[in-house]
Order: C-alpha cells, then sequence, then structure tokens
C-alpha cells in the first residue's frame, strides 16, 4: 500500500500528495523557500525525474508573457544543450494557464520538465514537473488551489 504524504502551503493556499517513496524505493524529500513573499515548494526524488513536482505561488497575478519570457532566457542561459518549445495557452483544472515544455542538461544533469503559469482567482502559480515519469501527472492531478475566500480549484 502507498502511503500518501500531503504538502501544502496554507498561507498561499495549496495542497497536493506524493508518495513517501516513489515505486522504485526512492524517498521523497520535501523542501520549502519563501523570497520577497513568493512560496516554493518542492517535492522530489534524488534522481529528481521519478518525480520532480515544484509549486511556486506569487503574491498577486503575474503576466505569463513576461514570466515565461524570464523563465526562458534563464533556461537558455543555464543549459547550453536545451530545447524550448513555444509558449501555449491551456487550462489547469479550468483555470487559465500558459505552459511550454524544457528539455536538457541543467546543473549537470538532464531534465525533462513541463512548466505551468495557472492564474487563480488571486494570484498566479507556477507549476514545474518531470515529463518522463507518469508519478508527476498523478501529483499534477492530487493538486488543489484555494483562493482567499475558500474557493478550491
Amino acid at each position: 500500500m502507498v502511503t500518501l504524504i500531503e504538502i501544502s502551503d496554507s498561507e498561499r493556499r495549496f495542497v497536493f500528495h506524493a508518495p513517501a517513496t516513489t515505486a522504485k524505493g526512492q524517498p521523497i524529500q520535501v523542501l520549502r523557500d519563501e523570497r520577497d513573499g513568493v512560496h516554493r515548494v518542492h517535492a522530489l526524488s534524488p534522481d529528481e525525474s521519478e518525480l520532480y513536482f515544484e509549486v511556486v505561488a506569487y503574491l498577486q497575478h503575474v503576466v505569463h508573457g513576461e514570466a515565461v519570457a524570464q523563465q526562458q532566457r534563464f533556461l537558455a542561459e543555464h543549459s547550453p544543450d536545451g530545447a524550448v518549445t513555444p509558449a501555449e495557452a491551456t487550462t489547469v483544472k479550468s483555470l487559465p494557464a500558459t505552459t511550454f515544455s524544457f528539455r536538457g542538461t541543467l546543473g549537470s544533469r538532464w531534465k525533462v520538465r513541463r512548466f505551468l503559469f495557472v492564474d487563480t482567482p488571486v494570484r498566479t502559480c507556477r507549476i514545474v514537473y518531470d515529463l518522463t515519469s507518469d508519478l508527476n501527472v498523478q501529483v499534477l492531478d492530487s493538486l488543489v488551489i484555494s483562493d482567499d475566500s475558500g474557493v478550491s480549484v
């Protein structure tokens, strides 16, 4: 039986669930930090691919085009072999979103990531996960974001 852990940020009002260990037996580590009021939560396996799930909650809405361009510049500067797909509009749990994907070496490791910039009623959240593992999609499916009125999506 899989033991799920609840990972949340009560101040920015999001929660998701991940296994305590992956199917391959890797322990899940949860990292949290805050800079300039922006909250970041990572859940990851040691290989950073069987599970890599990150939620960044901004204080308010951010302009997706600017945030995507900034993220893509960072990736281009730090990954000489990286490839980034064009950004496209989408929805996540019925919320407006912008997405793009990345493949390349970053921090001396090969990484495959999907980036989602999602607008909740009160703020933007950036969600990053590894595309190569079904576990990451399961964690995304468990994500619940609540706005300041308590409405959940």
